[in-house]
């Protein structure tokens, strides 16, 4: 087919010619977005995504640090602040004396994000009670 005829059938109900105007412009090679110079420290441990226009690192939550080399406990949390009470930042947590999530002992319970124990060492999720 004609590649005229194959654009007049295309644009055989647009008004005007922007259609066909559209359709027969030469295509530019496409470049990479432009970027910084600076380097991230440590490569951001592979945790992290390095912002090369500012040289710091945007780090994943549960990582810190000017590298994300550093692994940061993030609280469980059964619930959410009460908005009544600004200034109270501490979120309600669900873990008990133990270090165990208190799981659905508790009165109002529902799972939290880290439902079960977390080791200290390496902080995995070892499952709930144990």
């Amino acid at each position: 087919m004609d590649p005229n005829e194959a654009v007049r059938r295309r644009c055989a109900l647009a008004r005007g010619t922007w259609c066909g105007d559209y359709l027969r412009q030469v295509r530019l090679p496409a470049r990479p977005p432009p970027r910084g110079s600076k380097e991230c420290p440590n490569a951001c441990s592979g945790w992290g995504n390095c912002n090369h226009d500012t040289g710091a690192c945007d780090c994943p939550a549960g990582r810190g640090g000017p590298d994300c080399g550093l692994p940061l406990k993030r609280p469980c949390a059964h619930g959410h602040r009460n908005v009544s009470d600004p200034n109270n930042t501490v979120p309600v947590s669900s873990v008990g004396p133990n270090g165990l999530d208190m799981g659905p002992t508790i009165r109002g319970w529902t799972a939290s994000r880290c439902f079960g124990g977390w080791r200290a060492a390496g902080s995995r999720n070892v499952g709930w009670g144990g």
